[in-house]
């Protein structure tokens, strides 16, 4: 941000789960800058970037994310978040070119609105529906983000779950990490999700909970299309006795949330 007289764009691939948003969130943090999250939809086109018709007015509509990201970028810093660009059409990637290559937007009824570059980052996330132009590939620094290695994802569990250790992790993320490889699995489960199944389990463990019940609920968890959990080869009940074996330590010192903070999380669920 801010190097040269052009934008600043990074495009990041991978496939869905891997933590592509999560990074571009967290890069507006990073560099103290205003987030803008636009997230793209099947029959996105260029009048939803420009203008935002949700909140129609008498006279018109107000203005989307593009021209929300150049009026800003003359004041702060702001990272533009256009979240999974695959799901729009290919034409939405030749609408960019021009504003990603010089930072303007031409708006028939405003004219040319010209962004700071200096204060303006774009990040692109996709996933694997549709490849992006090679034009806009141009114009972007391109990262292509895998599945975090057990070691990482085993850091990243450790902090959210303390409790854990290194080889409860190792074998809890033996069966995701098998599903993540395999091309008919039609949803992989993400790191986000096993950070919400490990303490889950830990204490399905202290209330005793029978193996039959706690295989359940990983196989329901890790495998949540129906038609991915004929790649899990162990029965429901091999794999509750495997994990309690494996996590029965960890759950001796995991300290569950208080009452309190279970019940903001209920009353929260059902706010929502």
């Amino acid at each position: 941000m801010g190097q040269s007289e052009k934008l600043s764009a990074l495009l990041l691939d991978g496939p869905p789960g891997v933590g592509k948003t999560f990074l571009g969130k967290h890069l507006a943090k990073l560099l103290k800058a205003e987030l803008i999250h636009f997230q793209v939809f099947p029959g996105c086109d260029r009048s939803d970037m420009i203008w935002d018709s949700t909140y129609a007015k008498s006279g018109g509509a107000e203005e989307g994310v593009l021209l929300q990201a150049i009026s800003k970028s003359q004041d702060h810093p702001v990272v533009l978040l256009l979240d999974e660009l695959d799901k729009s059409d290919v034409r939405v990637d030749s609408f960019l070119l021009n504003f990603l290559n010089e930072g303007f937007l031409f708006v028939p009824q405003l004219g040319v609105r010209q962004a700071t570059s200096q204060n303006l980052l774009i990040v692109i996330t996709k996933n694997d529906q549709r490849d992006a132009s090679a034009p806009l590939l141009r114009r972007c620094r391109v990262v292509y983000m895998n599945w975090p290695t057990v070691e990482i994802e085993t850091r990243i569990l450790r902090q959210t779950t303390p409790a854990l250790t290194d080889e409860a992790c190792a074998k809890l993320l033996e069966i995701p990490n098998r599903l993540r490889i395999n091309p008919e699995i039609i949803k992989a489960p993400s790191t986000n999700e096993m950070m919400r199944v490990a303490p889950d389990l830990l204490e399905l463990i202290q209330r005793q909970a029978n193996p039959l019940l706690v295989g359940e609920y990983f196989i329901n968890a890790i495998a949540q299309n129906i038609s991915d959990r004929r790649f899990i080869e162990k029965s429901p009940l091999y794999i509750g006795m495997a994990i309690i074996e494996a996590l029965g330590v960890s759950a001796a010192s995991h300290q569950p949330p208080s009452a309190s903070l279970l019940e903001a999380e209920v009353n929260y669920f059902i706010n929502e």
